[in-house]
């Protein structure tokens, strides 16, 4: 662990965790010139991978994208057409596992909030409605909640 952007890190996480949106993270970050990534400017979803990704916790999702094999070569993310393998506890996590289901839980209440009042189709949503019960409702989420409840917390090894 780089010492130096673990810090960066726990503070996005306190940021996050105080009410600051991912946006205003990103915006935070490039007013004190911390460099980004891959390199160029901070952005909010640059900001919520690192927050939620599980290597912050010391885990690994292996095979995330894949090779085809094939001419032309591509990366291709990995959407259930190869293994992917979990290893917990992989290596030394900058953030603890109680912190990222803190940060977790006030995502998806935040995104809740934002569904709600961001219904795809005119109608949804209003007095009365409830998304969950809506089947033409889609919550906007980033990351797709997966077995366990956290981005990429999940045990089984899918074929």
């Amino acid at each position: 662990v780089k010492e130096d952007e673990a810090a960066w890190v726990r503070r996005m996480a306190s940021m996050y965790m105080n009410g600051m949106s991912g946006v205003r993270i990103a915006e935070y970050l490039n007013g004190n010139r911390v460099p980004a990534p891959y390199g160029g400017l901070w952005s909010s979803e640059a900001v919520l991978r690192i927050l939620f990704n599980e290597k912050t916790v010391g885990d690994c999702l292996h095979q995330k994208t894949y090779s085809t094999g094939m001419v032309p070569f591509r990366t291709e993310k990995n959407r259930g057409k190869k293994s992917q393998y979990f290893i917990r506890e992989d290596h030394e996590g900058i953030l603890g596992r109680d912190e990222q289901m803190r940060l977790q839980q006030i995502k998806e209440h935040r995104l809740g909030r934002q569904a709600k009042m961001n219904p795809r189709e005119p109608g949804l949503g209003g007095p009365g409605q409830s998304g969950q019960d809506n089947p033409a409702w889609e919550w906007r989420s980033l990351y797709p909640k997966r077995e366990g409840g956290m981005r990429g917390m999940r045990e089984s090894v899918h074929p």
